[in-house]
């Protein structure tokens, strides 16, 4: 079974300042991963938005991993074994948040 974290996160003082920081963030780092590396991201959020129910998803570019959050994530199939079975042979790590699920794709 695929190994699980959990993080201990806090909302920030200034919403709004992170999220634009996020944003500015993102866009930086998006450049620097190859087309490969994206793709490879992009079909695993195809593939989470196929196995999960959720509020909100989206993909995150970060100095070192590429992250694929989900908000009220939920497993549409009970018998998803194969999916983490997957997760773990690609080397994705999932971490359990306050605020939701995160896929950690690593350089």
């Amino acid at each position: 079974m695929i190994k699980e974290r959990e993080l201990n996160a806090q909302a920030a003082p200034a919403p709004w300042a992170a999220a634009r920081d996020a944003q500015q963030r993102n866009a930086f780092y998006r450049a620097t991963y190859t087309p490969k590396q994206r793709a490879k991201a992009q079909s695993l959020f195809d593939l989470l938005d196929n196995v999960y129910t959720y509020d909100k998803m989206y993909m995150n570019f970060r100095k070192k991993f590429i992250a694929i959050k989900i908000e009220e994530g939920h497993v549409k199939d009970k018998e998803a074994r194969d999916f983490d079975l997957y997760i773990e042979s690609e080397g994705i790590r999932k971490v359990r948040t306050d605020q939701g699920i995160i896929f950690r794709i690593t350089r």
